[in-house]
């Protein structure tokens, strides 16, 4: 029903934000997405078992200093950043070296966020694969619309 392929990576970012930032779409002064956490699972996909998992934490550039809101909301810790941290131009290659041909899907727009991440710091984007997005799975097994699944979802 799904049509999966046997083995996935299933990924999710962290990234910076402060109390209003989604509402102000991070617009407010100095207010960047910079990602802090690239959590992902292998799986394969006949009985959805865990093969692998990877847990990279990203000094961010921009804002080294995580806000209270962002630490409240993710249980990520300036400590854990700044003794666990590398950066983004490490982080994404080990990640792309983790996940190797397999196709990726994540839970909202991370592989944007990436692209976006890697355009701030001015490094190349190297994650060849294009993410699904969950909600396209969703939808392909319920009756429910797109929007209202990605909505859900994020």
């Amino acid at each position: 029903m799904l049509n999966l392929l046997k083995e996935i990576v299933i990924y999710d970012t962290e990234y910076t934000t402060w109390e209003g930032a989604q509402k102000r779409n991070w617009s407010g002064p100095g207010e960047y997405r910079e990602v802090v956490n690239i959590g992902a699972i292998k799986i394969e996909t006949e009985n959805f078992r865990v093969l692998d998992s990877l847990d990279l934490f990203i000094k961010p550039f921009k804002n080294p200093i995580l806000s209270k809101y962002f630490i409240s909301l993710t249980s990520i810790t300036q400590e854990e950043v700044d003794t666990k941290g590398i950066s983004l131009k490490v982080a994404m290659g080990e990640f792309v070296k983790w996940c190797g041909r397999l196709q990726l899907y994540s839970y909202g727009p991370d592989h944007e966020r990436l692209i976006e991440n890697c355009a701030l710091i001015d490094i190349p984007f190297l994650l060849k694969k294009k993410t699904v997005t969950m909600c396209v799975i969703f939808f392909e097994c319920t009756a429910f619309p797109p929007k209202i699944i990605c909505r859900a979802l994020l």
